[in-house]
């Protein structure tokens, strides 16, 4: 609906013909790898998480899951007032899941930061939180993005699927910032998973 209103307000001052660009062929295009070969994106933004497979100027397949970058965050607020008995805003559990968030937390296990909060009655409170302890409000969040991808491997055929595990599926958007994150998702689905950190915002 939202795109639908942005074309008819580009169409009202004159322009004649209106030509969408798909996200994920953006995305890919922005990578600089072959557009003749598949390949796999994995969009971790903060409304949506997608799972793409674009070849050419087509998207072959895109999955929009039911969980993003805002479902992470709120679970951070909701650990905070569960386990210390704080209340926390969004914009400080933003802070607390790009630090500590990681996804093998044992090779980190000795970092922490404090998090500082009102309690229920109002009282300032702070306590030292570890990326161990962090993993535990998140974890959910990986395994449910490793079977996602390993069902959109099941949607190709064989020959696509081995390819596009071979060559890389790219992770994109700030919530793709997990420490660990592309390791944790290789094991998890036998995929070669890269983390792509500079690509320009789209």
């Amino acid at each position: 609906v939202q795109k639908i209103a942005e074309i008819e307000a580009v169409k009202q001052v004159g322009a004649k013909n209106v030509y969408v660009a798909l996200r994920p062929v953006m995305i890919r295009d922005a990578l600089g790898v072959d557009k003749a070969a598949p390949v796999m994106i994995v969009d971790m933004g903060e409304d949506n998480f997608s799972i793409s497979v674009v070849q050419g100027g087509k998207v072959l397949i895109n999955r929009v899951l039911n969980f993003a970058g805002n479902n992470m965050r709120k679970s951070v607020v909701d650990f905070a007032r569960a386990n210390y008995g704080i209340v926390i805003g969004e914009a400080q559990a933003e802070m607390i899941k790009n630090k500590l968030a990681s996804a093998m937390p044992e090779a980190d296990a000795a970092a922490g930061d404090k998090i500082i909060g009102m309690t229920v009655d109002k009282t300032r409170a702070e306590f030292l939180v570890t990326m161990r302890d962090l993993y535990a409000a998140l974890k959910d969040y990986y395994f449910r993005l490793s079977k996602e991808i390993l069902e959109v491997f099941k949607l190709l055929d064989r020959n696509m699927a081995a390819l596009l595990k071979n060559q890389a599926v790219y992770l994109v958007g700030g919530s793709s910032n997990v420490r660990y994150l592309p390791d944790f998702l290789s094991i998890n689905t036998g995929a070669n998973v890269m983390q792509v950190r500079d690509i320009k915002s789209l």
